[in-house]
């Protein structure tokens, strides 16, 4: 079957006239021809193998990935591990809400971060308790405990960390002297 495109102008632009040998002149639509071209893919893979091992399910990946946003709550700790560079951070993050009364409710919540690496020397360097972070990583069970117990905490592996507004530190006050007699 040979598909000819006719540029009649009124036609709809999807839409092909198709002409096949002793046949009358029909019109296939946009969806018409997909859905003939996914049978006769389909139709074609009956037959074959599988490139990939296993399953389709088990081709699909899940998606684990934390954005936040919030204030680094203490300075980062930082340690190695086995020739590991690593930095512990807490991230407090706000979720704040209007109640019926024009009343404003705040609730924190605190964060485990960790970086590995050059993120680890790069969270030692630059961030300070009281920046304001947004954080990406994935969330994993905090370590410590045994294989088949059920996770009580978790933890954000750091992938990425923006800088979004330094601490504002404020000047020390100097005492002022007074001299003495004038």
């Amino acid at each position: 079957m040979a598909l000819i495109k006719r540029g009649l102008g009124a036609r709809h632009p999807d839409t092909h006239v198709c002409r096949q040998a002793g046949d009358d002149r029909h019109t296939l639509s946009l969806e018409a021809r997909t859905a003939e071209l996914l049978q006769r893919l389909r139709a074609q893979r009956v037959g074959q193998t599988m490139d990939l091992a296993g399953t389709p399910d088990e081709w699909q990946a899940d998606l684990n990935r934390v954005q936040i946003t919030g204030h680094l709550a203490r300075e980062p700790l930082l340690y190695d591990v086995a020739d590991h560079h690593v930095a512990a951070l807490e991230l407090v993050s706000e979720r704040r809400w209007r109640t019926a009364s024009p009343l404003v409710v705040r609730t924190h919540i605190l964060f485990q971060l960790t970086a590995w690496e050059d993120l680890a020397d790069y969270c030692g360097r630059h961030l300070h308790a009281g920046d304001r972070l947004s954080v990406e990583g994935q969330l994993r069970p905090s370590t410590g405990r045994a294989a088949d117990e059920i996770p009580q905490a978790y933890e954000i592996v750091l992938d990425r960390v923006v800088l979004l507004t330094p601490a504002v530190v404020l000047p020390e006050r100097v005492p002022e002297r007074r001299g003495s007699g004038g």
